[in-house]
């Protein structure tokens, strides 16, 4: 994982990226906002109607009291109302926005450059598309229209406790005014600690994913006490940070409450001293420490708010990091319906300053068939990433020329020249159909695609197996490839590179599960094909029996060998 620095964005530059990504789900916001703010307003208006209750109440001026009575239980069905139709609103645009903003960050993930995406756990990005996206959102839908209403609720109860009693609200307000300056001085470190919880339990998730998705081997290795051990750490040192955020918020929620009580004890004694006094009347009173409670309500809220805040914040910074990772530049160059040859001139990579390919050279010919040899971590892999355009080269250039002398340089928008089958499990689960097609979005095809496809799969010896399937083409191959053994799944990636149609195959170690007999039969088929260029990895000499190049990649550079000698 790559560090990211955080704090790179401002508050505005955050609140306009999840605003513009909020799209047409922006009537939501307002429409909450609006019905918040008008609750606000209610509450406020409840202790005004309920003073004249009282006052009526003890004076017996029945017909005041019942009118008072009918407009006081009026706004708590009011109250009721707004709030039912406020949970609705939320339900559904929450729903909507949530599926907009996620569906154009995947859609943006699965286009960014790979060198850039590799650098994140998968449990980390389904963390950012999952928790971070649903956060953004509650924190859009509550957030701001919270803070509206708090401003309408101690707004209003201001005003009215300053037509009361306008010392008392002036003493109030100092007491209120020095808590608003230590939420400021105590915002750093509020978020510091947000960013740390969140960090940690990004962490327990890629450990159980990762974990989870290798059981066979934790099983095999009997690593039990190990695999657990390891997922404890990582949930020990989430809850360190867990304790830590929740003593710093105890402490300040005690700290406030303490305040909190003391402003309406203050209030009870200031208004109780005007009742004996004569200058107040029961129904002020009560409506006082109303109103008091109306105002202390919303700064408690504030330290709830201020950290959903932060939760906030840390979300979007990390999705907007997500969201500025490069994106694969798919210039119109299309590439010529005619490759004759890919020329590769001086090319250089590496993997953080250390050279994998140094200056190296070489031409690959329509028709050939080119076996890559060398120890593992020699390059023969990072070579084929570089000719789909998943890594870009550092220096050299890569070339691809059609017969009359046409070029275009490699870039991602030549890659459909290539059809690659890389290393291991590289399935995603579907239908046999689904698969080789890769067509996830379709489930009936036409007798012209499933011809295609049982092509195809003869081609890689698939109907071996799929002709003693009970459901044919039609079986669903799950999650990890499960329901197929690793030979199967190799031949079902193999399919699927020749169903791509594209004139040169990328084979990443291709048949290394397959048995003698069957790994012959899919490599004469594969040579048979017309008009296409192959370009193996193996270190199977079987492999290497169709290839009329041998090519050995050693300490960065390329050598072209003698196939007869080996």
């Amino acid at each position: 994982m790559s560090k990211r620095k955080h704090g790179k964005y401002s508050t505005r530059q955050q609140l306009q990226w999840v605003w513009q990504r909020a799209g047409r789900y922006k009537y939501g916001v307002f429409l909450t906002a609006v019905l918040r703010m008008w609750s606000a307003a209610n509450v406020v208006v409840v202790p005004l109607v309920f003073r004249v209750l009282v006052d009526a109440a003890v004076a017996g001026r029945k017909r005041e009291f019942m009118i008072g009575f009918v407009l006081y239980a009026g706004l708590f069905g009011l109250q009721t109302a707004i709030w039912g139709v406020l949970f609705h609103l939320n339900q559904r645009v929450s729903f909507q926005m949530e599926a907009s903003i996620k569906g154009r960050l995947y859609e943006g993930l699965l286009r960014t450059e790979y060198s850039s995406l590799k650098e994140y756990a998968i449990g980390e990005l389904n963390s950012h598309l999952n928790s971070d996206v649903k956060l953004i959102v509650s924190g859009l839908l509550t957030i701001v229209p919270g803070l509206l209403s708090i401003v309408v609720r101690a707004g209003g109860a201001a005003l009215v406790l300053y037509w009361w009693e306008p010392a008392f609200l002036g003493v109030y307000a100092l007491v209120l005014a020095g808590v608003g300056v230590a939420m400021a001085v105590l915002r750093r470190p509020m978020k510091t600690m947000q960013r740390a919880v969140r960090r940690e339990s990004d962490g327990v998730q890629a450990v159980q994913q990762d974990t989870l998705s290798n059981t066979l081997m934790v099983q095999t290795f009997l690593a039990y006490d190990s695999a657990t051990t390891a997922w404890k750490d990582r949930l020990d040192s989430l809850r360190q940070a867990v304790y830590r955020q929740n003593r710093f918020s105890n402490v300040l929620h005690t700290g406030y409450g303490v305040l909190s009580d003391l402003g309406y004890l203050g209030c009870l004694l200031w208004f109780g001293a005007g009742v004996l006094d004569g200058r107040v009347s029961y129904g002020t009173l009560s409506a006082a420490l109303q109103l008091v409670s109306q105002v202390q309500n919303p700064f408690g809220d504030m330290t709830q708010q201020l950290s959903s805040w932060f939760s906030f914040q840390t979300s979007a910074e990390r999705l907007m990091d997500l969201d500025d990772l490069p994106k694969e530049s798919l210039r119109p160059d299309a590439p010529p319906p005619d490759m004759q040859t890919i020329e590769i001139r001086g090319l250089s990579f590496g993997y953080d300053g250390d050279p994998t390919l140094d200056d190296v050279s070489l031409d690959i010919h329509q028709g050939d068939c080119i076996g890559f040899v060398g120890v593992s971590g020699a390059g023969k892999s990072t070579l084929l990433k570089i000719l789909l355009s998943l890594y870009s080269v550092q220096a050299g250039q890569v070339t691809v020329r059609d017969k009359e002398g046409g070029a275009v340089p490699l870039s991602p928008a030549t890659r459909q020249l290539f059809a690659y089958v890389p290393q291991g499990h590289s399935v995603i689960a579907g239908t046999i159909e689904q698969v080789v097609s890769f067509r996830y979005d379709q489930t009936v095809f036409s007798p012209e695609e499933k011809a295609r496809i049982q092509a195809a799969c003869r081609t890689a010896c698939v109907d071996d197996f799929v002709d003693t399937l009970s459901n044919g083409y039609e079986t669903l191959v799950g999650e990890g490839g499960a329901g197929v053994s690793e030979g199967q799944l190799q031949r079902l990636a193999i399919a699927r590179a020749i169903y791509y149609g594209a004139p040169v195959l990328l084979l990443d170690e291709a048949t290394s599960a397959l048995d003698e007999a069957t790994e012959r039969r899919v490599l004469e088929n594969i040579r048979a094909l017309k008009d296409r260029t192959v370009l193996t990895i193996t270190h199977n000499t079987q492999a290497l029996s169709i290839c009329n190049r041998i090519v050995r990649v050693k300490d960065g550079k390329l050598y072209e060998e003698c196939p007869a000698a080996l």
